[in-house]
């Protein structure tokens, strides 16, 4: 599946800093598509066959999708012939595929997995062309190569060849890779025939790089670990260096002889008889002009018609750092100094002519950290280097992504450690350019590689500028890509329509799940792209500084605007309602399949979003007391509702209220009215008695009122008790007509009076013997857009009871309860008056995401009586 949006997002890599926190690393723009990945109707909006799967955006390479329109994780797979896929690749020189000296035509033909289809040179041709040569368009780490020639009486194998191999050479033994003044490459053999062959049609050959590398190539100081087999090669070539040309083999008969074909008549071969007995090859003119008596035998020949059906060329398997960058991942090393360099356009081009090298002084520890781009099982991995200077001595540490509490990824070794790099050197052990790890197969989203570099030789110290590289890395594995997200294009919802419900078709075998999530919004942001003249991205005031003839277009990318809602939590089954806001004008779905096991994967086939008409154009709620004393004890509360009309065919008659964890709620009246009924005190009551109260779980309430509300009503209040146990109680409201049951309509968080002011659905829990008092904030929105009013937001508190030294942190937490912010304070004596200045910058120092936040005080207190040693606040930042 190809990466496409309607619209684009701003994607951001991440490099690996000292402290090993993820900082923002590039800026990389879908590419815009035409392809629409839905179909809209009055009532659904369908996702059911390959054309429309094919709109989504996923990362590159991890999933498949089958004609009949079922998506389902890559397959990686392992022990590959990679001559089958070479065509797919290509090398700064060439396309991958096959070339040949004669007959170029036919030469894709051993390379189809067909043993019936063969390559073979023209008999025309002098044998200096009787060769091909397979360019396998990316290094691969070749194990093994087999020949197989055509099957007998369809083809001869090759009297007498030679094989050789080649990769692209790095900058600094370019000279030696090519023919002297030419770009011709110079291959090295591999093996040869060392007598004819008229009978074997199959042969293995073992590249061992060692043992290729020990007489003769400029790469001859290269080493490697125990562990690596086979060499690393770009291209192989198949030189044939004798033939029996057409006197393959003697046939008994003339008759036999013109039975045969045209391309399959050898030589006729014509005698002299000589006085002795002895025979004598003359031309036929001449047999036919001697006298009769002294003609000799005519011999007749078939030609030999040398035929390659396959070229097999054995690697460990799918290299997975191919087409890293296409799904968002990267390569960076860093060196114990900080520095760090982005290197994955350089390791992962499958081109070993390419690669990071650094200049360093001294000896360094250095750290390779990888972003697979997905989640992958992996069980081998290969660093290859130029040989400037190997790899002193490594370890390896995989991670899935789990985080710890404090958000940096838990790593787990599998290989080694990084040792003194100096007593290393002293003991005699060789640092190996080419590197093979492997492990157990694990699940793998992030990799991290700490090696070492020279220091120290028999205790003297060296001297000058060292050098480290890392040319290529080569990542293996074999099973269903563990974890594939799927991200549906912009759906823009056109008339203004209810999101009622979701459903799926998946198969799920055990150890598999899919989950589906969605977001919705009404505003997109536009983001100028500016490009020069050869279409690189570059920055505005690069563009500016650029003289007219080297500037590109401009383009416009889209992103998601600041009233967009978060992901939704993942829908447990099919048909589970919609819990992203409506009305909205725009929806995307996101699909997770994930599996625990290599050998099986979850797939999905269809998705449904069934659609209402909407019972109000915007429903805003808001509740009161935002806090509470006690938990466990019945507390009144009320929650205002405002809808908003924008016809006179919409409005609602009943309502649900869930609450979220363990709550017990009773209803006691609602309210309904203008915002002058309200303000006079001549709002319509409607006791609990002349209310249908639906039966529902212990936390929700859901009632009918006697006649539907529509315009007019500008205000509703919905007064219940609530007996709460959590610190944290969030409404959920809903609303619906009665006459269309099912088609129930989220109800927003907002400002829906000014007769309280919460702007929250959620009730906090605080009581007891309180430390903390009298939490306020400077403003009740936080817009951090630089126009200096409301830039940051005050923590105003005052701390009381202890007065032992202690800290008094302020946390800011998501909805998710991420901490994304953390402030301190640490004082002899703690009690006072506090001020904590927030700028809505999370621990990176970047701006956080609109939306709700919760602010959370704590104070350490070790006493048995205190409480409120800890508080929070609801934090609301826009831009």
């Amino acid at each position: 599946m190809r990466m496409s949006l309607t619209y684009h997002r701003i994607c951001r890599g991440l490099s690996l800093t000292a402290a090993r926190t993820l900082l923002l690393l590039t800026l990389c723009p879908l590419a815009t598509t035409a392809q629409q990945g839905h179909i809209i109707t009055d009532n659904e909006i369908l996702i059911d066959r390959r054309s429309l799967w094919e709109g989504w955006t996923v990362a590159g390479g991890t999933v498949e999708i089958s004609p009949g329109g079922t998506v389902r994780p890559r397959f990686i797979r392992k022990n590959i012939n990679a001559a089958l896929d070479a065509p797919r690749f290509s090398s700064e020189d060439a396309q991958g595929g096959t070339i040949a000296g004669s007959n170029a035509r036919d030469g894709r033909l051993i390379i189809d997995g067909d043993m019936s289809t063969t390559w073979g040179p023209d008999s025309n041709d002098s044998l200096g062309d009787w060769w091909i040569e397979l360019n396998l368009g990316r290094i691969v780490v070749v194990q093994k190569i087999v020949l197989r020639f055509a099957a007998e009486g369809e083809g001869d194998p090759f009297l007498q060849f030679q094989v050789r191999r080649w990769r692209s050479p790095p900058s600094r033994l370019a000279s030696e890779a090519f023919l002297s003044g030419t770009d011709i490459p110079k291959f090295w053999e591999i093996g040869r025939t060392h007598s004819p062959n008229k009978t074997q049609r199959v042969f293995e050959l073992f590249p061992d790089f060692r043992a290729q590398n020990a007489v003769g190539s400029p790469e001859s100081q290269i080493s490697t670990n125990d562990l690596f087999t086979g060499d690393p090669l770009e291209r192989i070539q198949i030189v044939i260096t004798d033939s029996d040309f057409d006197r393959a083999a003697e046939i008994t008969s003339e008759a036999e002889y013109f039975a045969l074909g045209d391309d399959e008549q050898g030589a006729v071969v014509h005698y002299r008889q000589e006085p002795s007995g002895r025979e004598t090859e003359i031309p036929k003119e001449e047999y036919e002009a001697i006298d009769p008596q002294r003609r000799g035998r005519i011999r007749y020949y078939r030609r030999e018609v040398p035929r390659l059906a396959e070229i097999e060329v054995w690697t460990a398997g799918d290299n997975l750092t191919l087409g890293l960058l296409d799904r968002g991942g990267f390569i960076t090393v860093e060196s114990n100094n900080g520095v760090v360099k982005n290197i994955g356009s350089t390791a992962s081009d499958g081109r070993y002519s390419t690669g990071y090298t650094g200049n360093i002084f001294g000896g360094f520890i250095y750290d390779t950290f990888v972003h697979l781009g997905a989640l992958y099982w992996i069980d081998t991995l290969h660093f290859l280097n130029d040989g400037k200077s190997g790899f002193e001595h490594m370890a390896l540490d995989v991670s899935d992504g789990t985080r710890a509490p404090n958000g940096s990824i838990q790593w787990t070794r599998v290989v080694g450690s990084v040792a003194d790099v100096a007593s290393l050197r002293r003991s005699g052990i060789e640092s190996p350019k080419f590197r093979e790890f492997r492990i157990e197969p694990t699940r793998v989203r992030y990799i991290r590689a700490p090696f070492g570099t020279p220091v120290d030789l028999g205790g003297q110290t060296r001297t000058g500028l060292r050098f480290i590289s890392l040319t290529e890395l080569l990542i293996y594995g074999e099973g269903y890509v563990s974890e594939v997200e799927l991200t549906s294009d912009l759906i823009q919802m056109g008339d203004s329509k209810n999101l009622i419900s979701i459903e799926w078709k998946a198969d799920t075998p055990p150890g598999t799940i899919v989950q589906l999530r969605t977001r919705s919004g009404n505003t997109l942001e536009e983001i100028p792209v500016h490009h020069d003249s050869d279409g690189l991205v570059i920055t505005a005031a690069k563009y500016n500084r650029l003289p007219a003839a080297k500037q590109g277009e401009i383009t416009t990318l889209f992103q998601t605007g600041g009233d967009w809602s978060t992901w939704s939590t993942p829908y447990i089954a099919s048909g589970a309602d919609i819990a992203s806001p409506s009305p909205r004008r725009y929806l995307e779905i996101r699909a997770t399949l994930s599996s625990e096991r290599p050998d099986v994967a979850a797939s999905l086939s269809s998705i449904v979003v069934n659609l209402g008409d909407p019972v109000a154009d915007r429903l805003t709620a808001e509740i009161w007391p935002i806090e509470i004393d006690s938990l466990g004890r019945p507390r009144e509360l009320s929650l205002f509702i405002r809808p908003a009309f924008a016809t006179s065919g919409q409005g609602f008659d009943e309502l649900r209220i869930e609450a979220s964890g363990r709550a017990d709620l009773e209803l006691i009246e609602a309210l309904a009215g203008s915002d002058g009924d309200f303000r006079n005190g001549d709002a319509t009551i409607f006791p609990v008695s002349d209310l249908e109260v639906m039966e529902s779980a212990a936390s929700t309430v859901w009632f009918r009122l006697p006649a539907a509300l529509s315009r007019g009503i500008d205000l509703v209040e919905v007064r219940f008790r609530a007996t709460t146990f959590s610190t944290s109680t969030s409404f959920v409201t809903s609303g619906q007509d009665s006459d269309a049951p099912g088609l129930w309509q989220r109800v927003d968080a907002g400002d829906a009076t000014n007769l309280v002011n919460s702007q929250t659905t959620t009730v906090l829990a605080i009581g007891g013997n309180r430390v903390i008092r009298d939490l306020t904030a400077s403003t009740e929105v936080l817009t951090p857009n630089g126009d200096g009013v409301n830039d940051e937001m005050v923590f105003h508190f005052s701390v009381t009871r202890i007065s032992a030294e202690q800290a008094v942190t302020l946390r800011i937490y998501d909805l998710a309860g991420a901490v994304v912010s953390a402030l301190s304070e640490r004082r002899a004596d703690p009690r006072g008056s506090y001020a904590m200045e927030w700028t809505g910058a999370d621990a990176s120092g970047a701006l956080v995401p609109p939306g709700i936040y919760i602010a959370r005080l704590e104070v350490d207190v070790q006493s048995e009586t205190a409480s409120a040693t800890s508080a929070q606040r609801i934090v609301h930042v826009a831009y």
